[in-house]
């Protein structure tokens, strides 16, 4: 995925830019800035660790908050078995759980969740990722530690506000394991940030963007 992203950004005349992703597009964020250093001036995580920081981090309170890493990653077909019994009623238990309320997500997006939810593809899709996640992602993850590799570039880290991660850890901590240079702040509003709390989520990234873009064209 960061590879084809990479090539993207490349096609549209892009051979340096800033990375922001939020859940499974930070996980991928981290990775273009790991492996390709060159073009990614800065990154910034929204709501994520690493990857491997989640499955060493594992404990009771994770796996029954967090059943889906474990459910979905089983092998094909059973989780996409499980899921077909009822899509729409487990997106909307997950969501609810996500946005402390459906009540609190646009319609209009409620709406596009759910339609897309709807489709078996996208349910194998989301699963593959969690595969992903419990592989080829977490092998990558060890490997660049073993060899000792960070992340060179600026990183900007915003994560649900009160949230603690594996062994209790605060999430600026743990990303100052993997980058040479990090800030951030937790906001409230739950895993869903970009759409709970959009405004602060910009009070936070407009001033590190001019930041990181200043040091760039100095």
């Amino acid at each position: 995925m960061a590879r084809q992203l990479h090539v993207a950004m490349q096609s549209l005349g892009h051979q340096r830019y800033i990375v922001i992703g939020h859940d499974r597009g930070g996980r991928v964020g981290y990775r273009m800035a790991l492996d390709i250093p060159e073009a990614v001036q800065a990154f910034v995580s929204l709501t994520v660790v690493p990857t491997l920081e989640m499955w060493q981090g594992t404990s009771k309170a994770f796996g029954l908050g967090a059943w889906h890493w474990f459910m979905m990653a089983q092998p094909y077909p059973l989780p996409e078995m499980l899921m077909a019994a009822d899509p729409r009623g487990l997106l909307d238990i997950t969501l609810e759980k996500m946005a402390s309320g459906l009540e609190h997500l646009h319609p209009l997006a409620l709406q596009d969740y759910r339609q897309a939810f709807d489709n078996p593809d996208v349910r194998h899709a989301i699963c593959e990722d969690y595969r992903a996640a419990a592989t080829i992602d977490e092998e990558h993850d060890v490997a660049d530690r073993e060899a000792g590799r960070r992340l060179v570039v600026p990183v900007h880290v915003l994560w649900e506000e009160g949230r603690l991660y594996g062994g209790g850890r605060e999430p600026l901590d743990i990303w100052a394991d993997w980058a040479e240079t990090v800030t951030g702040l937790g906001l409230g509003g739950g895993h869903l940030l970009p759409e709970r709390k959009s405004e602060a989520v910009l009070v936070s990234l407009i001033p590190f963007l001019a930041e990181v873009s200043h040091v760039e064209e100095g």
